[in-house]
């Protein structure tokens, strides 16, 4: 009986040592989910907590990008949840607008749109080749949260979504305001 129970405590013992060094981010790669009913197909991830990142184009081509926090409270809508990825400058702050759009329960960045299939654009050139990112972001409630994905695989998972030939360039980094 004593070898049983060995053996048991080595298969249990391995999920929980997997989840110990994951360190709360999620440790699955970045994965593809096929278009459906019009919407646009998807490379994405989900981390521990709940929150998903994704990137899509729309079928004019547009490159968005799309944080949705698990947060209990609604997103403070006034302004964008900032994203930095490795240990680079912040990549987008301030006020919603033109590049950005946040509701209730997501933040859409204009990542930008290819053109001959090359575009420019630091934030998906990172995306696509940096180690992770982290979302900061106020709710409602007046909390302030943040989120950590990834980028395990992301550059493969984007450009089966975005088309493999996509040329995407770091372009010139734009300063904050």
């Amino acid at each position: 009986m004593p070898v049983a129970r060995a053996k048991r405590a080595r298969v249990l013992a391995a999920p929980l040592l997997a989840l110990a060094i994951a360190g709360g981010a999620s440790a699955a790669p970045w994965q593809v989910s096929a278009s459906r009913n019009g919407a646009p197909a998807r490379a994405g991830i989900a981390n521990d907590q709940g929150d998903r990142l994704a990137v899509f184009a729309d079928r004019a081509g547009a490159v968005t990008l799309e944080f949705a926090p698990a947060a209990p409270s609604p997103l403070r809508t006034g302004s964008c949840p900032t994203f930095q990825i490795d240990a680079r400058p912040l990549l987008h702050h301030g006020r919603a607008g033109e590049t950005c759009t946040v509701d209730d329960h997501q933040a859409r960045y204009s990542l930008g749109r290819a053109d001959n299939r090359r575009l420019e654009s630091p934030p998906l050139y990172q995306l696509m080749n940096g180690s992770s990112v982290a979302f900061r972001f106020a709710t409602r409630d007046g909390a302030y949260h943040e989120a950590k994905f990834p980028l395990t695989r992301s550059k493969n998972a984007i450009l089966r979504v975005l088309g493999r030939d996509l040329d995407v360039q770091p372009g010139a980094a734009v300063e904050p305001p």
